[in-house]
């Protein structure tokens, strides 16, 4: 296995994808973290009288009753923001079937989000969160009560959850996607589901839970496979939170994995 790029080469990689999409990493929302809407930011600016087109949701009522005109409650631009990026760094990230273990590519797109992040005004901060040690559940609320002002959040992740663990994670990120926004960059390896395919019996040990145990591996656990994932990604669009897939190991073809990832972020952030 190789270790990842250093930041130096991670920075090239950067500006050549971004040079690549035409974006530029300075100016309004720093071409690729950019404001969703004109004035939709969280404080307070000024009353203003309504004129045709105004937003009807944003009429001040008590305001309008004392001046006897409409007025509306505009707010100033979102110009910044804080940017979390979420790295799981627990034992099933220590996968790879490639050059470049799962954890190598999470890494290596932390550092490509801190360098994106760096040619805007926006705060950056990152976490790196050990599934093991505490859930997904305990993980979102905590992040939830931490952090109460709107922000990005990014979690880069394989998203292995326990099936016991399932409903309890889904309903803690259902909270949060309502709180933050979110992206979800979900790093696998390309082998994935594929690794059950011989038809042997052989010795598995849970990085997670660190247990023993065997299993048959079949073309059924490559179909088992196929449908978790298509499960998961189907949760996140019903929770219209944006998901990336990156994979460990790729065809030479498909592995500028930062180039994509510039593309994705154009597109979601």
């Amino acid at each position: 296995m190789v270790r990842p790029d250093s930041s130096k080469d991670i920075s090239k990689k950067v500006r050549s994808a971004v040079i690549k999409s035409r974006t530029t990493l300075s100016g309004v929302r720093a071409g690729l973290f950019r404001v969703h809407a004109h004035g939709s930011g969280y404080d307070f600016d000024q009353l203003s009288e309504y004129h045709d087109g105004g937003d009807f949701r944003r009429i001040d009522w008590k305001s309008s009753a004392r001046t006897n005109s409409l007025l509306l409650r505009e707010y100033k631009d979102e110009q910044n923001r804080t940017i979390h990026v979420m790295v799981d760094v627990s034992a099933s990230m220590e996968y790879g079937t490639g050059e470049l273990l799962v954890s190598g590519v999470a890494s290596e797109l932390a550092q490509a989000l801190k360098i994106i992040s760096s040619g805007a005004d926006d705060t950056f901060c990152e976490h790196r969160v050990h599934p093991f040690l505490s859930s997904w559940k305990e993980i979102f609320e905590q992040f939830s009560l931490r952090h109460r002002r709107r922000a990005l959040l990014i979690i880069i992740s394989d998203f292995i959850v326990a099936d016991d663990a399932v409903a309890e994670y889904e309903s803690a990120l259902r909270v949060l996607a309502r709180q933050h926004e979110l992206i979800i960059i979900r790093v696998r390896d390309h082998r994935e589901n594929f690794i059950f395919g011989a038809s042997i019996s052989f010795m598995c040990k849970d990085s997670e839970q660190a247990q023993s145990f065997c299993t048959q591996s079949d073309s059924v656990g490559i179909q088992e496979a196929q449908i978790w994932r298509a499960e998961q990604a189907a949760f996140f669009r019903k929770c219209k939170i944006p998901l990336f897939d990156c994979y460990a190991g790729c065809e030479p073809d498909d592995e500028n994995h930062i180039e994509r990832l510039v593309t994705f972020l154009r597109k979601n952030a």
